[in-house]
């Protein structure tokens, strides 16, 4: 059945939110090296469709060569330190800015958080959105001379050559699927109010989007399943090709190196262990149990089924922004095995059902 659907193959294993993993900081207590902790394995088991997939997606096998993680980043402990959080939408960045405005106080860093403008993407907008993410973390080295801090932003990608020495980059990505129902979650109801055109498009308020998604017909499939170029256009940068044409060969070549460049990279369904890392990485992070605020949850947040699933997979199936986050777990799988000096596998972890 997986051999119908092509990226499917290769996007299973990455594809789903590993929901309720038990995965909590404090069954990880005082996890500082391999010697005192044994790698966590995820329980629960990848049920795509009623059959159990093994995918060269998580294996490492297929992926471009564009990134070159040679070496493990140094984190020095005498050394100030600025960390640059670039979040892209709807990955549950704001689960992580809680985090570091939580121990900000309990660790004397700074915590900044800032917003680039670069929305509308023209050439003018670029160019400032460029210079203001260069400003605002050049302005926190300035002003913290002996004090390290994490500046949290909706920023593009930025050269660690246009930043200061000892500026460390941060980010934290979602499975695309999962980014995209967040959004349908988020925008739907504005977009049901404001825009007659793609309003056809929307289910009502209480429609989920699994419901949505098995309802659409040809005409709405790009609005609804189409996954776009978020983390393309992100990771490619500032430059004008990468929002003037993210879906060219050029924007996702640069997108993939980009992120080689990333010291730290975390994926939100495994936040928690993420955290635990960041506290093995970085000097001003002292470990201690913490437990993400609870949020509302959404009306409209049934979760995924394999036939919604299967959908969105058939439409993207040449998509690049599942390639790239392919290479982005590539990249954060190295970097796991750097923060716990041990080589991490996916195939020592078990995904649950993929209803995100």
């Amino acid at each position: 059945m997986i051999a119908q659907f092509g990226i499917l193959s290769l996007a299973a294993a990455a594809l789903l939110r590993m929901l309720d993993s038990g995965l909590r900081l404090q069954d990880l207590q005082g996890a500082r090296s391999i010697g005192e902790r044994n790698r966590v394995k995820i329980s629960g088991t990848l049920n795509l469709w009623s059959t159990n997939v093994h995918s060269p997606f998580l294996s490492g096998s297929g992926t471009d060569t564009y990134a070159q993680p040679v070496k493990c980043p140094v984190f020095r402990s005498n050394q100030k330190i600025g960390v640059f959080y670039t979040k892209p939408p709807k990955t549950g960045s704001s689960t992580l800015w809680h985090y570091f405005r939580s121990r900000s106080l309990i660790d004397n860093f700074v915590h900044v958080k800032e917003n680039i403008q670069h929305r509308h993407r023209s050439p003018d907008a670029l160019h400032l959105g460029l210079q203001q993410a260069v400003k605002i973390v050049s302005d926190a080295h300035a002003k913290n001379q002996t004090r390290s801090f994490v500046v949290s932003s909706h920023s593009y990608y930025v050269r660690k050559s246009l930043l200061p020495p000892n500026t460390l980059l941060l980010t934290v990505v979602r499975h695309p699927i999962a980014r995209k129902r967040s959004e349908y979650s988020y925008f739907g109801p504005r977009i049901r109010r404001s825009d007659a055109r793609k309003s056809e498009c929307y289910c009502t308020d209480d429609t989920s989007f699994n419901d949505c998604v098995l309802k659409a017909t040809s005409d709405c499939f790009s609005e609804l399943l189409g996954l776009g170029y978020t983390y393309v256009t992100y990771f490619c940068g500032f430059d004008r090709i990468c929002s003037e044409q993210p879906a060219s060969r050029e924007a996702y070549t640069q997108a993939v190196r980009n992120i080689g460049e990333y010291d730290l990279i975390g994926l939100t369904e495994l936040l928690d262990e993420f955290i635990v890392s960041l506290t093995t990485r970085l000097p001003f992070l002292s470990f201690d149990s913490w437990s993400a605020p609870k949020q509302a949850k959404q009306s409209n947040s049934k979760s995924l089924s394999k036939e919604a699933v299967r959908k969105i997979l058939q439409y993207n199936s040449q998509s690049n922004e599942l390639k790239l986050y392919r290479e982005i777990l590539e990249r954060y799988k190295f970097l796991q095995s750097c923060a716990f000096n041990d080589a991490l596998s996916f195939e020592d972890v078990d995904f649950k059902d993929v209803l995100l």
